[in-house]
């Protein structure tokens, strides 16, 4: 499958494009700078500088794609609804380009009416963060919300605390009550191919979490 990987170059990022190469998919790997993005050159590996706030560049990346994979994040020096203005950028271009297939990652901080109620520890870190990054949760919101009313077979994987641990496969995804509240980038890359391949999750917000 050709996929177009947008935030690439960041710490999910790099997994996702290697795992994704390694199950045989053709990946353009979209990033801000071609040095951000440490991984020996494949054959199926395509590399194109842009910004995700510039419609041109991604409509131009588009162009021959089977389906998106989004991993981008807030970085320094971002604007505070940078993951709604790219989500605007990147369905629009989808629409041009008749592709109907976006996995798009986000934090399990953003609440939809499937879940249950979590344990006090996630509760906690929750509030926390939505006291001490108001701006950053708001726009994960927004995001969501935009790319679930557009005429797209989203799914929308939320993600609790991401580390830097090994893949193990170990995981747990759908509306639960999380034992662990957090899980290794590894895996998160692991399980949005595998709704890429085997679509479990269209149009739904599944979390996962680590067993």
């Amino acid at each position: 499958m050709k996929v177009i990987i947008f935030g690439a170059s960041g710490r999910t990022g790099h997994p996702l494009v290697r795992q994704a190469l390694e199950r045989g998919h053709e990946v353009t790997a979209f990033v801000r700078g071609k040095h951000k993005l440490v991984i020996p050159h494949e054959e199926n590996l395509r590399i194109l500088e842009g910004s995700v706030l510039t419609y041109e560049d991604i409509e131009r990346a588009a162009a021959g794609q089977d389906a998106v994979l989004s991993v981008l994040g807030h970085t320094k020096n971002n604007p505070k609804d940078l993951l709604t203005q790219s989500a605007a950028n990147i369905a629009r271009s989808m629409q041009a380009h008749s592709i109907n297939r976006i996995i798009s990652l986000t934090g399990a901080g953003v609440a939809v009416e499937q879940d249950v109620k979590q344990g006090a520890m996630s509760r906690l870190f929750g509030t926390a963060l939505k006291l001490m990054a108001k701006d950053l949760w708001q726009d994960s919101v927004n995001q969501k919300n935009y790319l679930a009313q557009k005429d797209l077979d989203w799914t929308i994987v939320r993600a609790p605390r991401l580390t830097e641990g090994e893949l193990t496969k170990q995981y747990q995804t759908g509306y639960f009550k999380f034992t662990k509240p957090m899980i290794s980038r590894e895996d998160v890359a692991h399980f949005m191919l595998e709704e890429l391949e085997n679509p479990q999750y269209i149009k739904e917000y599944p979390l996962i979490g680590s067993k």
